[in-house]
């Protein structure tokens, strides 16, 4: 325990072939904070199950790919004028991080980040219909604490593009 915050280390790969569990006694009563945290040394994946949707719809996609296999992913899909997709979590480490917008669409796409620390960023790229990460550029957290990205898409056909998560990943110094 640091700071009143206790880290768990897991192994990078499950130990149990179908579900690994990890419990924890307490002897006092804590409260817990909800928000997940970046990781100021490895990448972080946020899924749209994540975000908070504005004007667009957050919805479950589930499909088998082979018998008895089933995929579910979340995404942030049918966006309008104005929709945005917001992620809150807690930046242990303030840095820069370099942001990957995971989604697929038609045509070139631009889309627009916003930081609760007033920082903005915007980019076109070209889309698929299949899902990729895409590099969209450094944010730069100039505190720790409780922050907010927001994901607005500015130009595209709307009804076509889902976004399904955002990575950041910290620039080494």
């Amino acid at each position: 325990m640091r700071n009143n915050v206790v880290v768990i280390k897991t192994p990078p790969v499950a130990p149990e072939k179908f579900v690994s569990v990890i419990e924890l006694e307490l002897k006092n009563a804590v409260s817990v904070d909800e928000n997940p945290s970046i990781d100021p040394y490895l990448p972080t994946y946020y899924s749209a199950y994540f975000a908070q949707a504005e004007k667009s719809d957050l919805k479950k996609k589930q499909w088998m790919e082979k018998f008895g296999e089933w995929k579910t992913i979340m995404q942030v899909e049918k966006w309008k004028k104005e929709a945005k997709a917001t992620w809150a979590f807690d930046v242990l480490k303030p840095s820069d991080y370099l942001v990957e917008l995971q989604y697929a669409g038609e045509g070139r796409l631009a889309w627009k980040i916003d930081t609760s620390e007033g920082e903005s960023i915007q980019n076109q790229q070209n889309s698929s219909a299949i899902y990729g990460f895409h590099p969209f550029g450094w944010v730069s957290f100039k505190t720790a604490g409780k922050k907010t990205l927001t994901v607005s898409l500015l130009e595209g056909k709307f009804e076509k593009e889902s976004l399904q998560g955002i990575r950041l990943t910290p620039v080494e110094e």
